[in-house]
């Protein structure tokens, strides 16, 4: 995976993970701004489950407001949820068997992928399942000659965030790992990218 970025021609993936993880890519989001790394100038927004909710905030041009675009989404927003009939609903949360779906990130122009992974790697049965997809959409995008870099959850981040990823009582806390994380991955990253 490449570090080396500009957001003129980078699409942004935010994966998926319950509430407590839209808290951490928020901070996280943040956390690049401090940094000079606008998120809102993505080519392209790819968001699964909890991702979907910032997506639809950073798409529509600011991903630290509440305020969600109206019906009329913006063109280069990507929410991912698998085509199923279920209880006359035509859609399932797109997290069933991708925490990131990245290689959805392809197209557009793009031709380098960020990815905010709040799950990273970790030894429960449906992480090892998500890092599995995750590492399969990397090798897709990479084959197509598109740049991955990625921006991944430890166990810090993990425990900031709380057990319970419904629960949002941990959000300040995951706010803040994001905003950590961002850091950490901006002083390994800055002095060999372009950020924009």
């Amino acid at each position: 995976m490449s570090p080396i970025l500009t957001f003129d021609r980078t699409a942004l993936v935010l994966s998926a993970g319950g509430e407590h993880v839209v808290a951490w890519h928020l901070g996280v989001l943040a956390g690049l701004a401090e940094h000079g790394v606008d998120a809102r100038r993505a080519r392209r927004v790819v968001g699964t489950s909890a991702g979907a909710l910032v997506a639809a905030r950073l798409a529509g041009g600011d991903a630290l407001s509440a305020a969600l675009p109206g019906p009329a989404w913006p063109a280069r927003q990507r929410v991912v949820a698998i085509d199923a009939l279920t209880g006359g609903r035509p859609h399932v949360d797109g997290a069933l068997g991708s925490a990131t779906n990245a290689d959805l990130a392809a197209g557009a122009g793009v031709s380098r992928v960020l990815v905010l992974d709040a799950n990273g790697p970790a030894a429960d049965p449906l992480s090892r399942l998500w890092a599995a997809a995750f590492e399969q959409e990397v090798a897709a995008l990479e084959a197509r000659g598109i740049a991955v870099a990625a921006i991944r959850a430890g166990d810090e981040d993990r425990a900031a965030m709380g057990a319970d990823p419904m629960d949002g009582a941990s959000a300040a806390a995951a706010v803040e790992a994001g905003r950590l994380a961002a850091a950490r991955w901006m002083a390994r990253v800055a002095p060999r990218a372009v950020m924009m």
